[in-house]
């Protein structure tokens, strides 16, 4: 079991800063005091271990230097705040552990992978990773972990980070600081390396306990502990059709000639970003094409196409350019929301806290889905239901619709790919699609852009413009959303016939200049904040783009809407 221990420094001085926690301590502080010393004189107690505080709502490490009268909140490792100071710090770990045993070698973190890191290590002389290499690399970073455990914080300016960078040939992260607004630049060592990395850190290497290295070819797996339990490392559970996806997102990012933000931000810079719209645009319509032959290929005949995907992945716009494909394709496609079978609100699941489960497949009324879709097979005509999320009550349409024999019933969704919601169809006669948001992009080697983040931007945007809700609601919402996902999405993701990925290269510079607004809109004393701060610093990197470079049929356009 991990154990909270931090260094504690003695200062002598006069009593500057009264600091409180939120477990009801205080103690009065000299100047120079750290947020680690706090915790040493607080002696605030959990059942998971403390790995960072939030100073007046700012989430920092415990190098960070309390400036101030101060409200601490203390911040476990099972948080989503702790877990991402896990990988972070096992990333760490990990450049050093490359660094001192093949030198000149570079370590790319790719993406995530179920619960853990894809990593590439590429080799000067080309030389292919072995599996020796990989066990290599873990038994270093244990002794690492066991002999160099502390992580030192280094604040350096940006003009002379920048100096730095390009001198040592690192021009892009060099070009990535330019225009980014930031006094200074923090790094953090360990031993003899130091690194940059967009989030802090935990106290010591020791804090990130449990971890495994595991062969992935032509890369590895960096594994750690789920969220909810940092005490386990599971066994990893093969996603090989997810797998695939990054694997075509990364050679999508080789087509366009764009990998990472600095590239990105050079073609907006030189007016190259129109030629890179077109180019991410005609990746994806040719793809949706190639989708929609598959399936009037099949045989014998596909009756029934179910879409799914989590919150903000594009699910409507995909359907309609799906459907769109399959009439050239000469089938009549059928399009059917399953937002449109919620049943009405008195039946609507509650959560624990009284909150409406509009997450759960118990909130759908199955049987009238699978009563219409029999009824549409036997020739019948079906007034389908229509769902009014202002008052969450269910009308029918008065004017009725009929299968005709090159027809197809397109379902959208999020449960969609639960075959409990289609069982009076057979697996054989029904295709499943899954949307994931899988970005191509790194904002360098060591930080990689999260699935996750993206989807809470694009759906930031999407609320204001489209449902009048500000940051603050949307936020609120996200937690359960994301649960919802974890028990109704993510579970049956591979068993989708095809994976379509509906992120777009040149999204993030477009979503920044509608988000930032939003976010900066939230007051630090706002329970939101530190998620509304993480966001502006995961934005800081992009330049924006105005929204009129997109096109119009662009998927896109379902976040941002059609005014610019």
């Amino acid at each position: 079991m991990i154990k909270n221990k931090y260094l504690f420094i003695e200062r002598e001085g006069p009593v500057l800063f009264t600091v409180t926690d939120n477990y009801g301590s205080s103690v009065n502080i000299p100047e120079g005091t750290t947020l680690g010393e706090a915790y040493n004189l607080l002696k605030p107690h959990d059942k998971y271990p403390i790995v960072l505080g939030a100073i007046n709502n700012d989430v920092s490490d415990f190098q960070t230097i309390i400036k101030c009268d101060a409200h601490i909140r203390w911040i476990t490792i099972n948080t989503q705040e702790g877990h991402s100071a896990y990988q972070r710090t096992l990333i760490l770990m990990l450049v050093r552990a490359a660094d001192m045993l093949f030198p000149h070698s570079y370590v790319r973190v790719a993406h995530s992978l179920g619960k853990a890191l894809y990593c590439e290590l590429t080799f000067p002389d080309g030389e292919l990773l072995t599996v020796h290499h990989v066990h290599q690399l873990e038994a270093q970073m244990k002794r690492i972990q066991d002999e160099f455990p502390d992580i030192e914080k280094i604040k350096v300016g940006r003009e002379e980070t920048i100096e730095y960078l390009q001198g040592v040939g690192k021009a892009d992260d060099a070009a990535l600081l330019e225009h980014m607004e930031r006094v200074d630049v923090t790094y953090y060592r360990n031993g003899d390396m130091a690194d940059y990395y967009f989030g802090p850190m935990l106290p010591s290497l020791t804090y990130a306990e449990l971890f495994e290295l595991q062969h992935y070819a032509p890369g590895f797996l960096l594994k750690y502990p789920d969220i909810d339990d940092p005490y386990v490392l599971e066994p990893y559970e093969e996603i090989p059709k997810f797998a695939k996806v990054f694997l075509e997102a990364k050679q999508w990012g080789r087509i366009l000639d764009c990998s990472y933000v600095n590239q990105l931000n050079h073609y907006i810079d030189t007016g190259e970003i129109t030629d890179i719209i077109e180019l991410a645009e005609g990746l994806q319509e040719k793809k949706q094409a190639s989708i929609a032959d598959m399936i009037v290929a099949q045989s014998p005949a596909i009756k029934l196409v179910l879409i799914a995907g989590p919150s903000s992945a594009g699910k409507t716009t995909f359907t309609k350019r799906l459907c769109t494909q399959l009439r050239i394709n000469d089938r009549k496609p059928l399009m059917l929301s399953l937002d449109d079978y919620f049943y009405e609100r008195s039946k609507t699941p509650k959560l624990p806290n009284g909150d409406y489960d509009f997450e759960s497949i118990a909130a759908l009324d199955i049987d009238l889905f699978n009563e219409n879709i029999r009824d549409l097979y036997e020739g019948k005509a079906v007034h389908l239901p229509t769902f009014h999320f202002t008052d969450g009550s269910r009308t029918f349409r008065d004017d009725a619709v009929q299968l005709e024999s090159n027809s197809i019933v397109v379902v959208e969704g999020l449960h969609a790919l639960n075959d409990d919601l289609s069982r009076i169809v057979p697996r054989y006669e029904k295709i499943k699609i899954y949307l994931g948001a899988l970005t191509q992009l790194a904002i360098n080697d060591h930080n990689r852009i999260s699935t996750s983040d993206t989807r809470l931007v694009r759906r930031l945007v999407r609320d204001f413009k489209f449902r009048g809700a500000n940051a603050q609601r949307t936020f609120k919402m996200w937690r359960d959303v994301r649960k919802g996902e974890e028990t109704n999405i993510f579970p049956f993701q591979e068993d989708a016939d095809i994976i379509f990925n509906s992120a777009l290269i040149y999204e993030l510079p477009v979503l920044k200049k509608e988000a930032m607004p939003l976010l900066e809109s939230v007051s630090k004393d706002d329970e939101y904040y530190p998620l509304a701060h993480h966001l502006i610093r995961f934005l800081s990197p992009f330049k924006e783009l105005d929204g009129s470079f997109v096109p119009k049929r662009s998927l896109l356009r379902e976040f941002i809407g059609n005014d610019n």
